[in-house]
């Protein structure tokens, strides 16, 4: 027999229980209640994801409604200046004008618009909007198109698509925000070099096949066919422009062919033996205005096809023509200038914009008297039209920029020679 001892005033300890490893059924049971638990929360998120989704689809509504007033707004001023839009409060409304283009029309409607849009915080207030992309603060969405060659021309199709088209002869619809790619329509056998989107939103393009294309309204489910073919060019299309009644098409043949949109045929043509048509411009007065690779630009009658005049001033082929909100006419050249002229009959030049350093390709009227250039030198900028005044341009890098739009809710478009598109919003 053993016996222990142990001293006096000891404790006994018991010993302590050995942990039991769980059963294969309790794992399986907290890997199912794990489980249940991971399910619900995934439920919860995605109930809160459709409701802020649907939150953001009601606000959008509501914006949109009240953009489309506005625009009805702007296009039928009201006569006795009532503000049609009493029941948005100052700060709203001037959220919403700051979304709108043209500032100038909005003036027009009533006092308290005429106010609003005469205030310091509207002034510039789209060249602040770009600030970060050129301070390198924000970053563009860059896309990847069906054109993987260069990108020679864009246009805006309304206030949230933009078309886009090149060296493939592909012409593709964007829609923002998104970047999203609509469509592509096929049709061109050569590199599309202009486009042109008529009040009706009927699209018009002209190419290196020497043709120019109808194609129609195009539709956000896709546009099918090849469009209507109009030939008459010997040489490469390289600009149009479209009045309520007329398309016409400037060509490296040195002509300009007026076409009657009802019937497509051709009416007129207008020759310029001097060098070949690189853009064309219509104002509001009757007046078509050419620029020529002899570096000048001619100012035609739309009313009896007659050269009106003669403008001089760049030493270089004239590649960029657009109407300023004002009326004024702004050209660009290979001679790395930016001209401003004046609308009236005379056509005096009232500014020379210099700031790119190299060859500028193309021009587009934008918000707040601003226009804007793509050049050579790898940049698009963005200028203040004001003849009593000249400021520094707003400058923004693009690698091989070869093309630009701007829509009307003031999102700018850039195309380059790599076929890439860059969007900034």
């Amino acid at each position: 027999m053993q016996c222990a001892f142990f001293a006096e005033g000891a404790t006994v300890r018991p010993s302590e229980p050995v942990a039991q490893p769980r059963s294969e059924f309790e794992r399986v049971h907290a890997m199912q209640a794990r489980l249940a638990q991971l399910r619900a929360r995934g439920l919860e998120i995605a109930a809160r994801i459709e409701r802020e989704q649907r939150m953001g689809a009601e606000v959008t509504a509501a914006i949109e409604r009240a953009e489309a007033e506005l625009a009805a707004a702007v296009a039928a001023p009201v006569a006795s200046g009532e503000d049609p839009t009493l029941w948005l409060p100052d700060e709203l409304l001037l959220l919403v004008l700051l979304r709108v283009g043209a500032v100038q029309s909005c003036a027009l409607v009533c006092t308290r618009w005429r106010r609003l849009c005469r205030d310091r915080a509207l002034d510039g207030s789209w060249l602040r909007r770009f600030a970060p992309y050129a301070t390198g603060q924000r970053a563009p969405r860059q896309l990847f198109g069906c054109n993987r060659r260069t990108i020679w021309a864009m246009a805006p199709l309304s206030s949230d698509r933009v078309l886009s088209a090149g060296a493939e002869g592909v012409i593709e619809v964007y829609s923002t925000p998104g970047g999203v790619l609509e469509q592509s329509l096929y049709g061109h056998t050569g590199c599309v070099r202009a486009l042109v989107v008529g009040s009706d939103l009927t699209l018009y393009s002209g190419a290196t096949d020497a043709t120019v294309r109808i194609w129609g309204v195009v539709g956000k489910k896709g546009h099918r066919g090849k469009g209507r073919t109009l030939k008459g060019h010997s040489s490469i299309v390289n600009a149009l422009a479209v009045s309520t009644t007329h398309l016409f098409s400037g060509s490296d043949d040195c002509s300009i062919r007026v076409w009657q949109l009802s019937s497509g045929d051709r009416v007129r043509t207008l020759k310029y033996p001097l060098g070949g048509i690189c853009a064309l411009a219509l104002d509001g007065h009757g007046q078509l205005y050419s620029g020529a690779t002899d570096s000048l630009i001619q100012v035609w009658s739309v009313s009896d096809y007659t050269l009106l005049r003669t403008l001089v001033g760049h030493t270089g082929v004239v590649d960029a023509l657009v109407i300023g909100l004002d009326g004024a006419l702004v050209s660009g050249s290979w001679d790395k200038t930016i001209r401003v002229w004046s609308a009236g009959p005379d056509g005096e030049l009232l500014q020379t914009l210099h700031g790119h350093t190299s060859t500028v390709h193309g021009l587009v009227a934008g918000p707040d008297d601003t226009v804007i250039s793509e050049s050579d030198d790898g940049t698009w900028r963005a200028w203040r039209i004001r003849p009593d005044e000249q400021t520094a341009p707003l400058s923004i890098a693009v690698p091989h920029v070869s093309a630009i739009a701007v829509t009307s809710r003031g999102d700018v478009w850039a195309g380059t020679e790599n076929g890439d598109l860059y969007l900034y919003e």
